[in-house]
């Protein structure tokens, strides 16, 4: 009904349904956002007002409303208002698609290398040990986490590509300070002739919270990625068919 290219002219006529009050429904609202969202300016925040305007006229956002604004909000970097959206779509009991899921894990991988070197620069710390483990905690792997299995169990599989990308928001990151706690917790000391190859190890492929190992299994078990299992020894995987982060936790599992 609205083209992408017209938002003006889809705006125009919007408002004209609106001063007639005729009844909305949510597929006309829903081409309006998608003009918006779509169009050459930035009616990225006017696509939001709409969104909350259709909460006003009594109509209830679906999977397609959240798509539309989600793929606005990375495609403007505003991962504030993704988060935002993300909520509201559980509120609003909108089941994550694989466009959302897609759009959250791909915020997410990229906020968290942004905030550690963020956190770095501030001192700030990214990864807690509880129980000697090390885990990363931050709002945005948070999120993450919480979309992706909603994601399958909606019944859309994530690709490849997101399953890694989900693995690479549990990258612990390359820092000297944490290569030492995680050999100390590890019962490894410096002069230890283990010290030398667990360094090597970590330098090389990259050390991840614990909880991506079983992620990847889960993966494996549904079919995302081949399968590959870390309770056998020695644990056998092609990396070549696995994307980046799949194919480091298949190198170190």
């Amino acid at each position: 009904m609205f083209q992408a290219r017209n938002w003006q002219k889809a705006l125009e006529l919007y408002e004209d349904l609106k001063s007639l009050k005729l009844v909305q429904t949510v597929s006309v609202v829903n081409a309006l956002i998608t003009a918006l969202c779509k169009c050459y300016g930035d009616q990225f925040q006017k696509a939001m007002e709409v969104l909350s305007e259709m909460k006003g006229l009594g109509l209830c956002p679906n999977s397609v409303t959240y798509s539309m604004l989600l793929v606005a909000s990375e495609k403007y970097d505003d991962l504030e208002a993704g988060q935002m959206l993300l909520s509201q779509a559980k509120k609003d009991s909108v089941v994550p698609n694989l466009i959302m899921c897609r759009c959250t894990i791909g915020d997410s991988l990229g906020m968290c290398l942004r905030r550690f070197e963020r956190a770095c620069f501030l001192g700030e710390p990214v990864v807690y040990f509880n129980s000697g483990r090390p885990q990363v905690d931050n709002k945005w792997t948070s999120l993450a986490l919480m979309v992706y299995p909603e994601t399958i169990r909606a019944g859309e599989m994530p690709t490849s590509e997101i399953s890694s990308q989900i693995l690479g928001c549990l990258q612990l990151p390359h820092d000297t300070s944490l290569q030492d706690r995680l050999t100390e917790n590890l019962g490894v000391s410096d002069d230890d002739s283990r010290s030398s190859n667990l360094y090597s190890l970590i330098d090389g492929f990259g050390a991840y919270d614990s909880r991506a190992f079983s992620l990847l299994e889960e993966a494996a078990s549904i079919g995302i990625v081949p399968s590959v299992s870390f309770k056998v020894s020695p644990t056998v995987a092609d990396t070549k068919q696995f994307h980046s982060f799949t194919a480091e936790i298949g190198s170190t599992g």
